[in-house]
């Protein structure tokens, strides 16, 4: 019996270890990496909440190589030969040699990541050990898909400032338009958080990849559709493989960029790749670290916002340090230097040349959008009002003046476009110029109605012109609302309705919402809250962001959510609902997710146009469609805080504050940018390569961005800086923000 018991304990113990070398794990929370073997080889698997992820084929190592004159890549893929585990830690081994005789050694180091719960550190290291002229090039990939059978219909996508969701409403042009590709990848450093997501739609499950990249350096040579092959090359690429079993999350490194590319520009339709490789070199380094998490929410807007803050946390911005003081100074000297009168029409040049200070081409004004003339006059005359400084204000003046007098139809209509050919009001120049729309009508009337209230603070009854001209715009505007509360894009200036378009609705809100604070003319905000309707059905709920950059096609766009976050929180104000806090906040994660959080370095031999303190922190994305960035979501710090104020969310205020300071690399502010003005700005620049070049001008929008927000929040909490502001108890900021709401600081 004792030989028999014996014999038993030791069959377990065998069996024991044998079970404990076929499989071996690291636990994060709720995510366990398993690397289980039964031929001698490792694969790894994770599992959360009994869902799997897997490797492609189960294989974790895919390299792909390419001969000196070869279109396509020769794949190859392998399992860990090797495993050893220290703590939380397994290293694994893999080798490859190509049919040309050209060896690699893989070495994958995970890890679990203590500062977040859920999260997987993935260190590789790829080693050519031995190299054969016949293979020229390479590039590593990592990809994980769920194990299950599943097509694109049954996830939600996310790559920051270019797929939200499905892949719809982008040009035919675009990365990941219609998720239609195979391969959908992105080169990382046109993406303003290098994270790449997926969301299933059966239990709200979601996994990204996170490239923690702190230098993603690039060559000289980097440049076009052509193949780039050089070890200087530092940066990955980041999307998705939607064919297989299941789409899966891709890495690729270095940053290989296809089905669709934007390298070279965006114009060509077809599908193209620009290939970008390490070459098959002994003496190449070939490292990255990617950080994997795992969570499970309610819904895409959740699940995005979720795997975004910790992709922001894991980087880390940090804020430049510069005064508003001086930010407003510098603004106003801008605007003063650059006002001019020509024929009667006083204002500011469409833009000038940064580095002359000289006008680009013919003048013309337009009221909003990247004219804001009417909101530039205002900002003059208001500054003038409260320094005593004459010359500003008699300068706003004029322009308020004129807009109010010249821009208006007898209908009330608003018009927006002023040509200094025609010297007068028009529709359509035939040289882009868009009919009488919503986003430029916004500009105009929300500066003028500001405007008349800074006059009756101090000479009441003076500028009553002012008022008239938003009233009539106001009660024309009610009359053209649609049943369903949206108002058309654009109009001519008989009223009759140019573009039927309704996604610019929301730019209206505000103005409204003004309306009623001054007036309370109930049509007002019944209108406002038509208007908010048709936004909670038509944007809110849908997650369809898009229209708002006039300029563009229909393609979704940042400003969409900024022009979002700004009408709910009207709406809020309004009603005092707390559903459109909930509206607002999900439309400024939105927007946040178009702004760089982490620093793209300019390519050898050039320079971003950004301050001598580089970084391209705040620095945003305006469309999903192309990679041009400019700084206007400094436009929305106000709101941001705002929304900090009234939910305490710290991710509202960090991203004030990016939004309050970072977006003012543009600016030259240290005079080291040889701009004829401190205060001017660069109007859009490309984080693609190559990387820094742009529009060498100024517009006058640029200095609105900077100064439009220091107004609120003077109206608002009584400060210029979001430090002073915040060092008051948060009770308080309440207390004050909802004085401000009531009257939308016109008061």
């Amino acid at each position: 019996m004792m030989k028999k018991t014996s014999l038993f304990i030791t069959l377990a113990l065998l069996f024991a270890f044998e079970s404990f070398a076929q499989e071996t794990s690291i636990v994060s929370g709720d995510l366990r990496l398993t690397l289980t073997s039964s031929d001698g080889t490792y694969t790894p698997r994770i599992s959360y909440n009994n869902v799997d992820f897997v490797t492609e084929g189960g294989c974790p190592v895919v390299l792909h190589l390419y001969g000196e004159n070869a279109e396509q890549p020769v794949t190859y893929t392998a399992s860990y030969s090797n495993m050893s585990k220290s703590g939380m830690t397994l290293v694994c081994t893999a080798s490859i040699t190509t049919s040309a005789g050209s060896r690699f050694l893989i070495t994958d180091n995970y890890s679990v990541d203590y500062k977040n719960e859920n999260t997987l550190r993935l260190v590789r290291e790829v080693n050519v050990a031995e190299s054969v002229s016949a293979d020229h090039a390479f590039n590593s990939l990592f990809m994980l898909h769920r194990d299950e059978a599943a097509t694109v219909n049954d996830y939600d996508f996310f790559m920051p400032g270019v797929i939200y969701r499905n892949g719809d409403h982008k040009s035919a042009n675009s990365i990941g338009e219609g998720l239609s590709d195979e391969w959908i990848l992105a080169r990382e450093d046109r993406l303003p958080l290098p994270q790449t997501m997926l969301m299933s739609h059966s239990d709200g499950i979601s996994m990204s990849i996170t490239d923690y990249n702190l230098d993603p350096a690039t060559v000289s040579e980097d440049e076009g559709r052509s193949m780039v092959v050089s070890a200087g090359m530092r940066f990955g690429s980041l999307g998705f493989r939607t064919k297989g079993k299941a789409p899966a999350l891709v890495y690729c490194y270095p940053g290989a960029e296809g089905e669709h590319t934007l390298v070279g520009g965006s114009s060509d339709e077809q599908r193209n790749w620009a290939w970008r490789s390490h070459p098959v070199n002994p003496s190449v380094v070939h490292n990255y670290t990617l950080l994997i998490h795992v969570a499970s929410e309610t819904g895409f807007p959740a699940s995005m916002e979720s795997h975004y803050r910790f992709g922001f946390d894991s980087y880390a911005p940090q804020l430049l340090d510069i005064s508003n003081d001086e930010v407003l100074r510098l603004g106003i000297e801008v605007l003063d230097k650059n006002w001019m009168k020509t024929r009667g029409a006083p204002g500011f040049p469409f833009s000038t040349f940064l580095n002359s200070g000289e006008v680009n081409g013919i003048v013309s004004y337009c009221a909003g959008f990247v004219g804001m003339q009417p909101a530039c006059g205002y900002y003059l005359y208001r500054y003038g009002l409260e320094t005593g400084d004459n010359v500003c204000k008699l300068k706003g003046e004029q322009l308020l003046d004129f807009w109010a007098t010249k821009s208006p139809m007898p209908s009330g209509l608003p018009r927006v476009f002023y040509s200094h050919v025609n010297h007068d009001f028009i529709d359509y120049d035939g040289g882009g110029t868009q009919f009488n729309d919503l986003r430029n009508m916004q500009g105009g009337l929300e500066a003028m109605i500001e405007a008349w209230m800074t006059a009756e603070k101090h000479a009441p009854g003076r500028k009553g012109s002012w008022l008239r001209y938003c009233r009539n715009a106001a009660d024309w505007l009610v009359l053209k609302q649609n049943g369903d509360g949206s108002f058309a894009k654009s109009y001519s200036s008989d009223g009759a309705v140019y573009d039927k378009g309704k996604m610019l609705t929301p730019c209206l809100v505000r103005f409204l919402t003004q309306m009623y604070a001054v007036t309370h003319i109930k049509k007002y905000k019944t209108a406002a809250l038509k208007a908010g309707d048709y936004c909670l059905k038509q944007i809110h709920n849908p997650y369809c962001y898009m229209g708002c950059v006039i300029d563009q096609s229909y393609v979704v766009d940042r400003e969409s959510g900024q022009k979002m976050v700004e009408a709910a929180l009207c709406l809020y104000d309004l009603t005092g609902k707390e559903q459109w806090i909930e509206v607002a906040r999900q439309a400024a994660y939105y927007s946040m997710s178009f702004c760089y959080v982490w620093n793209i370095p300019p390519q050898p031999g050039k320079s971003m146009p950004i301050s001598s303190d580089k970084t391209t922190v705040g620095l945003t994305l305006i469309t999903s469609s192309h990679s041009g960035g400019d700084c206007g979501l400094a436009y929305n710090s106000f709101e941001f805080f705002r929304l900090y104020v009234l939910t305490g969310d710290p991710y509202m205020l960090r991203f004030a504050q990016i939004l309050e300071k970072n977006t003012k690399h543009t600016m030259d502010f240290d005079g080291k940018l040889g701009y004829a003005y401190r205060g001017y700005q660069t109007e859009a620049w490309g984080m693609r390569i190559p990387r820094g070049s742009g529009v060498n001008i100024w517009l006058p929008w640029l200095t609105a961005t900077s100064l439009d927000p220091l107004m609120r929040m003077k109206d608002a909490y009584g400060v210029l800086e979001i430090e002073d502001a915040v060092a008051l108890p948060l009770d308080e900021l309440r207390r004050l923000d909802a004085a401000y709401g009531a009257t939308q600081g016109l008061k």
